[in-house]
């Protein structure tokens, strides 16, 4: 499978999805919230440790945890427990994965690992 990445169109399309979807880093609000049940739960299952937090549409937030990812509800709002950092949201697995699904139809396996079999 082409990576969206390699395809021009395809990446204008995932980033203004990441742009509209994607609302908010609350990082660094984190420890004003509590976060701890939902999170020792995440690192029960996934020994991966959370590196940021992002609000994110009820959309995304749904699609997020059908892929296995970490998103708690904090009042009106999803908070996705993202487990990596210094990259392009664009660029996670995750992300990717969603963005196929929701937007583009397909289905396609998610990989945790966030390598791309062709």
């Amino acid at each position: 499978m082409k990576q969206t990445h390699e395809d021009p169109e395809l990446w204008r399309r995932l980033t203004r999805f990441v742009d509209q979807e994607v609302i908010l880093n609350v990082s660094t609000f984190v420890e004003m919230i509590d976060l701890e049940d939902e999170e020792e739960l995440f690192y029960e299952l996934h020994p991966k440790e959370v590196l940021e937090h992002w609000v994110v549409s009820s959309m995304l937030g749904q699609k997020l945890r059908n892929l296995g990812e970490v998103v708690v509800d904090v009042g009106w709002h999803n908070v996705w427990c993202r487990t990596c950092s210094g990259q392009a949201i664009a660029l996670d697995s995750c992300i990717d994965q969603a963005f196929r699904e929701l937007i583009l139809g397909d289905d396609v396996e998610h990989d945790p690992e966030g390598d791309w079999d062709d």
